[in-house]
């Protein structure tokens, strides 16, 4: 009944005079709308859902392809996970060190929340990736435990919660208190796409640039094994090619073939096979 709607919706009371509409994109929340339906509603509220749900879809991918920007305020008052590149894992500004964690799998689950952070993923998908052999309620006891352990790892300030959340028979970060630069990364892309759709070629290669300079490495550079994160590694490499590509593309078409030959040199070092992007770049040099 809920998935992965919002917890405001969970304590709506549907039907009558009141209609809840997730807003959501790929899976993932990016909010809710309440309604409340007023004497002139329709006597069958369901006859308006249609435009209604078209409307929130609408909603939730221009939410969705909004830039979210940090500050450095708000970087400093949470957790930040960095996933692309060298696992690093800071609280309230300073770095965990991960050797101080006795159950290093603790890490893993962190992992595997900071993909989908904001959205919950639940107990059994969580079991099933980290104990696949395990019997479901030991796997769940396991479960609990490592949560425990994650959530003191964070050790949020005094006051504060953990943002390590419930939600229903799952788990999620806190995306207001917790960020990660694969969202960053994501953020930025969707901007530089935006800024191209506008004919805003400037911004479009600055956006692009900082999705550059958030790629440090392969998404979870340190764990080149796990099969969790291969599909996910391999969609973002191919995210940040493309941002090298569209770069040099752009900056050509400036006549700036310094910042094209920096940017397919860039592409060249993440993927060093790509022999479209190297003849490119010895065309552009």
């Amino acid at each position: 009944r809920h998935g992965n709607a919002p917890e405001r919706c969970w304590s709506s009371q549907p039907g009558g005079d009141q209609v809840c509409l997730p807003l959501m994109v790929d899976g993932v929340s990016r909010g809710s709308v309440l309604l409340t339906l007023g004497p002139d509603a329709p006597r069958e509220p369901t006859r308006v859902l249609a435009p209604l749900l078209q409307a929130a879809d609408e909603a939730a991918t221009l939410i969705a392809e909004r830039p979210e920007r940090p500050s450095r305020a708000a970087s400093l008052s949470g957790a930040r996970v960095c996933c692309l590149g060298p696992f690093e894992v800071t609280s309230e500004g300073e770095r965990i060190s991960l050797g101080s964690v006795t159950r290093a799998k603790a890490w893993d689950l962190l992992k595997l929340l900071a993909l989908k952070l904001g959205s919950p993923i639940s107990q059994e998908e969580l079991v099933e990736a980290l104990w696949p052999d395990a019997e479901p309620r030991a796997g769940a006891n396991r479960l609990h435990g490592l949560v425990h352990t994650l959530r003191h790892a964070l050790e949020p300030s005094e006051g504060k919660s953990s943002p390590v959340l419930r939600q229903g028979s799952g788990y999620l970060l806190d995306s207001v208190r917790v960020q990660t630069d694969v969202s960053e990364f994501r953020a930025r892309i969707a901007e530089a796409r935006r800024a191209e759709r506008a004919d805003d070629a400037p911004a479009a290669i600055a956006a692009y640039g900082e999705a550059m300079d958030l790629y440090r490495g392969d998404l979870f550079r340190d764990d080149p094994l796990a099969d969790w994160f291969r599909a996910e590694r391999q969609w973002l490499k191919q995210q940040v090619l493309g941002a090298c590509q569209r770069v040099a593309d752009l900056s050509l078409a400036r006549g700036e073939g310094a910042l094209a030959a920096a940017a397919l040199q860039r592409a060249a070092a993440v993927e060093p096979c790509r022999e479209d992007m190297q003849r490119q770049l010895v065309r552009t040099l």
